[in-house]
C-alpha cells in the first residue's frame, strides 16, 4: 500500500509517496531528498532525525523525534527536517586570472569530496572565475565516508551514479540562470577516485578490499565532462590537481601537501621524487560524525577564540550558531587544551577551570545549542591522528627530514578558514612544521580551474600520476605511530 509522507523543511513543503513498511531514510534518499546519515543508517550518528509532526511512525520517538533511518512507515505521516542543502560560502581565494587557450564560453569546475561539492564558473577567454558555490555531497544519505558509499554501491551503484549527475546538471542551470548564460561548453571535474567512479556509474567494489584496485585511473573524456587522473585507488585526481595548483610539479624545492577531508590525502616532493599516503580521516574535520558538526555554510562556528577568561567565536556569515565546522572545532579544541579543561589522552573535565560552568552532562557548551560531547572530541582525535602519522609515515618512507622541506601547504574546504597554530597545538600536523605552512584553500578546485582553461595540463596531470610512489598505510609503523598521537 502507498503511503504518503508530507516533507516540511524551512525552504519549501512536499509530499512523497513510500510503500508501507519501507524505511524512511530509504523513501527520502531514493525522491531525492537530501538527509545526512553519517552511519551510513544503523542509527548511530543521529544525524537524520527528524520532527514527528502528524500521524505515527514505527520508530523510537523522544520527545517528538525519532532517526529516520529507524523509522518505518505505516501511516501517513507529516514530518519536519532541518535544511540540509546549504551552500557554503565561495572562497575567495580561487578568483583571479588564469592562463587560458582563449576559448569562447563559459566552463565548469568541479570538485567532488566525500562530504561536499565545490564549483567554479569560469570564463574561457579570459581566465576569469566568474562565481562559485559549495555544498553538500547529495549522496551523503547513504553514509558520510567512502567505506560508506562503497559498501552502498554494491545495492545502490545506479542510485549513487543519478544522485551526482543531477547535483552538477542542477549547478550548472543555477550558475546558467543567475550570470544570463545559455549554457556551460566544458566541464572538468577532480575528486577522489571512489567519487569519480560513482560519478562515471562504474562500481568501486575493488577499492574496498586488498589489492584495491581502481577500474580507471586516466583522465575520462566524454560527451558531458573531462575527468582528471589519478595515481591510485586512494591518490585521487584532486590532490594531483592540489599540486599543480600548488606550483609543486615546476619547483626544485621540497614540498608538502596535506589535503584535509574525509579521505586525507598527503603528497610528498623530495629530490625530485614525488611520494604519497592516503590516511582514512573519517569526516570529522568536514563537521560529519561531530554532534553539533555541519559544513563550511551560513551560521557555522569557524573561529573561536579565549581571552581574559571569556570565550567567542564567529560564524560564516555572521549570523546565529547553527552549528560548528572543521576550522571552530580545531580551534575550540585547542583552547580547551590550553584551559586544561580537556587533558592529554581527550578526556573532557575542566572541573575548577575558568569555563567549568559550561560543562554539563559530558558536553562543553558555546552556546545554549551547539556544544562539543566527549564522543566528539575523540572522532577528533581519531582523525588527526590519523593525518599526522600518514604524514610522518611518508616523511620517513622517504628519507626526508622536515628540515629539508621548503614549504608546507594546507588544503581542503576546511583550509582556507584554519588558524595553522590551533592545527599544530592540536597535532593535525606535526608542530615542527607549523613555521613552514601556508593555507591554501581549495588547492583541488584551482588546479582543476588550471587544466579547464589550459588543457595541456591535464596530460601534465597525467604525467605526475603515472610516477608517484603510493605508500600503503598498512605496516606496523603506521598503527605505532596512530596510537602514540591519539594523545594531544
Amino acid at each position: 500500500m502507498i503511503m504518503k509522507v508530507t516533507v516540511i523543511t524551512p525552504r519549501k513543503t512536499q509530499i512523497i509517496e513510500v510503500n508501507e513498511g519501507q524505511n524512511l531514510l530509504e523513501g527520502l534518499r531514493d525522491r531525492g531528498i537530501i538527509i545526512p546519515a553519517d552511519c551510513g543508517g544503523r542509527g548511530t550518528c543521529g544525524k537524520c532525525s527528524a520532527k514527528l509532526v502528524s500521524g505515527s511512525i514505527d520508530a523510537d520517538i523522544k520527545n517528538g523525534y525519532f532517526n529516520c533511518c529507524q523509522g518505518y512507515i505505516k501511516e501517513d505521516v507529516s514530518i519536519e527536517l532541518p535544511d540540509y542543502s546549504g551552500t557554503a560560502f565561495f572562497a575567495a581565494e580561487t578568483k583571479g586570472e588564469y592562463q587560458t587557450d582563449g576559448a569562447d564560453g563559459f566552463g565548469l569546475v568541479v570538485d567532488i569530496g566525500t562530504t561536499s561539492v565545490a564549483a567554479y564558473l569560469c570564463d574561457l577567454k579570459n581566465g576569469k572565475v566568474t562565481d562559485g558555490m559549495g555544498e553538500l555531497n547529495r549522496q551523503i544519505g547513504f553514509g558520510a565516508d567512502v567505506l560508506s558509499r562503497i559498501s552502498a554501491s554494491g545495492k545502490h551503484l545506479q542510485t549513487l551514479c543519478n544522485i551526482i549527475n543531477a547535483q552538477i546538471e542542477d549547478i550548472k542551470k543555477r550558475f546558467c540562470i543567475k550570470h544570463g548564460i545559455s549554457g556551460i561548453s566544458k566541464t572538468v571535474i577532480c575528486g577522489n577516485n571512489t567519487m569519480l567512479h560513482l560519478l562515471l556509474g562504474r562500481s568501486p567494489q575493488s577499492m574496498g578490499q586488498a589489492p584495491f584496485t581502481p577500474l580507471f585511473t586516466s583522465a575520462v573524456y566524454n560527451d558531458n565532462y573531462i575527468t582528471l587522473p589519478s595515481a591510485s585507488a586512494y591518490i585521487g585526481s584532486d590532490i594531483v590537481a592540489g599540486a599543480l595548483a600548488c606550483g609543486m610539479f615546476g619547483s626544485s624545492e621540497n614540498a608538502l601537501l596535506i589535503d584535509i577531508g574525509t579521505n586525507g590525502e598527503i603528497l610528498l616532493k623530495h629530490n625530485g621524487k614525488y611520494y604519497a599516503a592516503s590516511a582514512a580521516a573519517g569526516p570529522a574535520l568536514e563537521g560529519g560524525n561531530i554532534e553539533c558538526g555541519m559544513g563550511g555554510a551560513a551560521g557555522a562556528i569557524d573561529h573561536v577564540y579565549y581571552s581574559g577568561g571569556s570565550l567567542t567565536y564567529t560564524t560564516i556569515g555572521g549570523g546565529e550558531a547553527k552549528g560548528i565546522c572543521g576550522s571552530g572545532l580545531v580551534d575550540l579544541i585547542s583552547i580547551l587544551l590550553k584551559t586544561n579543561v580537556v587533558d592529554i589522552s581527550g578526556r573532557l573535565d575542566g572541573l575548577g577551570t575558568p569555563l567549568s560552568e559550561r560543562i554539563r552532562d559530558a558536553r562543553f557548551y558555546i552556546t545554549d545549542k551547539v556544544y562539543l560531547s566527549q564522543k566528539d572530541i575523540r572522532e577528533y582525535q581519531l582523525a588527526k591522528s590519523a593525518i599526522h602519522s600518514a604524514t610522518e609515515v611518508l616523511l620517513i618512507k622517504a628519507g626526508c627530514d622536515i628540515s629539508e622541506l621548503s614549504k608546507v601547504y594546507l588544503a581542503g574546504g576546511l583550509a582556507y578558514h584554519l588558524d595553522r597554530q590551533s592545527a599544530a597545538h592540536t597535532g593535525l600536523i606535526p608542530c615542527r612544521l607549523k613555521d613552514k605552512t601556508i593555507t591554501v584553500g581549495n588547492a583541488a578546485g584551482k588546479g582543476a580551474i588550471m587544466c579547464l582553461l589550459k588543457e595541456k595540463l591535464i596530460g601534465e596531470c597525467g604525467r605526475i600520476a603515472d610516477i608517484v610512489n603510493v605508500t600503503e598505510l598498512d605496516d606496523g609503523l603506521f598503527y605505532e605511530l596512530f596510537i602514540k598521537n591519539m594523545s594531544f
